[in-house]
Order: C-alpha cells, then structure tokens, then sequence
C-alpha cells in the first residue's frame, strides 16, 4: 500500500483500481473540502462519484506553512459509478 501513496505524491504510475480520497482542512479546525483522484497514466484525475468500499489504509500529512492538515484514504474505483 506504501507504493499507492508514493505514486500519487509524485504523480507516476496508472491505478485504476484505487481512488484516493483527499479531505483538506485548517490545522485543528473545520473540513474544507473533499476531493476524489485516481491515477492515470502518469496523471492524477480529479473523479466524481461515492465510494462504498474502503481500503484499510490512510495516510495524514500537515503543511504547517499553510496551517492545512490533508488525509489521504483509499478507496476501491469498482465500488462505484464514477464520471468526470
């Protein structure tokens, strides 16, 4: 699983099996937004739909120069319809 956040942060490889949740909010306050990607050929694509099957494994990162917290969780892309 290590290797899915590794290529996402970096934008290489093609997953199209997995959508990567991103939830951005202030450091210890409200929710900002949530946003789904998958990873495709070298690319990562901003997808619409909702995803009922969730792979037990997430990440958290802090960005203390924007006082932004990001979580990362991963999702199965056929557990649902997605477009865009």
């Amino acid at each position: 699983m290590e290797g899915l956040f590794r290529d996402f942060w970096a934008s290489r490889g093609n997953h199209r099996n997995v959508v990567y949740e991103v939830k951005n909010q202030v450091d210890n306050g409200p929710l900002l937004d949530t946003k789904y990607y998958q990873l495709l050929d070298d690319a990562v694509v901003e997808v619409q739909g909702t995803f009922t099957r969730k792979k037990h494994a997430f990440k958290n990162y802090k960005c203390t120069a924007q006082n932004r917290f990001y979580s990362i969780g991963l999702y199965d892309a056929t557990s649902s319809t997605t477009t865009g």
